[in-house]
């Protein structure tokens, strides 16, 4: 909820400072030049940016803070890939964001005050000066949009480079209960393959997208089986170890598997044959048939596995 907040927030604050510009830029300011009594020009311009400035800062303030929230929850979420994944386009984003602020801060400070605090000055400034000021605004004011408008483009690539967005761990990301059909051939009732699981009915909706980087956590005492996917017909881990870490001996009455290894080195044993496997070898364990997984590196390793059907 808070996130979704903070989303809000930054696409009002964007889009206020885009109106706004767009509305200086498209009526007050060709208005003023439109009139031909320097003073009257002088009050149509001071009335605006004594509006414009303001406004346009803060909301420039609420978008430095909401990009900066919202990073943050990519970063936590995206961990070790948030610079591999993002890295480059954020510095584009964070370059272009960085000349819209100097622009910004230069039309409200360098030339909108400068306008405003003529208004109290006596005599009041020159018409030559005044018009090269609107012309100086107005030009500024285009490069602002342009600006807004290809970091609107940049934002829009980091969210797409950023998705699957993982959400907080849920109902959903648990393993569910499967249908079950005996050996008699008959349909039983739901039934939990795994301790952790929950009846199908509590799930609204299943995770199909996951980044995978950020599920495979690892655990000091044994190895860690990071679960992705379960359905009634499969289930999808990664299983991580740390070095000398083990997985023990042991078989399936139901249901083949399927390791592949992502990274690091280990041994896998399948019934009478064990080899030494590295990252790009998948090993099939067939229904039962004994399997173990040891890790025989000095780096991590780490498993994706698949298991067709359910385990009784």
């Amino acid at each position: 909820m808070e996130s979704q907040v903070e989303v809000w927030l930054h696409l009002l604050a964007f889009a206020t400072y885009l109106g706004a510009t767009a509305a200086v830029l498209l009526i007050s300011l060709p208005q003023a030049m439109a009139e031909r009594d320097p003073e009257r020009r002088l009050r149509i311009v001071v009335a605006t940016m004594r509006i414009y400035d303001p406004l346009t800062i803060a909301a420039l303030g609420v978008l430095v803070m909401t990009g900066a929230f919202n990073l943050t929850a990519y970063k936590a979420a995206l961990r070790d890939l948030f610079f591999a994944r993002l890295g480059s386009i954020l510095a584009w984003k964070l370059l272009l964001s960085f000349f819209l602020i100097n622009l910004a801060a230069y039309i409200a400070f360098g030339l909108g005050h400068r306008v405003v605090r003529s208004a109290d000055d006596s005599p009041a400034m020159d018409p030559a000066r005044l018009d090269n000021i609107i012309v100086r605004l107005r030009w500024s004011m285009i490069a602002a949009l342009l600006l807004a408008a290809a970091i609107a483009w940049v934002a829009l690539r980091l969210g797409a480079l950023a998705l699957p967005f993982p959400q907080e761990p849920s109902a959903m990301q648990r393993p569910t209960a499967a249908r079950r059909t005996d050996r008699h051939g008959q349909r039983a009732v739901l039934e939990c393959p795994r301790p952790d699981c929950i009846p199908l009915a509590e799930v609204p909706s299943m995770e199909r997208f996951i980044i995978l980087d950020t599920r495979a956590t690892f655990a000091a005492d044994k190895m860690r089986k990071n679960n992705l996917f379960t359905t009634a017909n499969l289930f999808c881990d990664v299983y991580c170890f740390e070095p000398g870490q083990r997985q023990a001996p042991h078989s399936h009455a139901i249901g083949d598997k399927i390791y592949y290894v992502l990274e690091g080195s280990g041994r896998i044993q399948v019934g009478n044959e064990e080899r030494d496997v590295t990252a790009g070898v998948a090993v099939l364990a067939p229904q039962g048939e004994v399997h173990q997984v040891l890790n025989i590196g000095s780096g991590r390793l780490k498993l994706l596995v698949f298991m067709a059907p359910q385990p009784a």
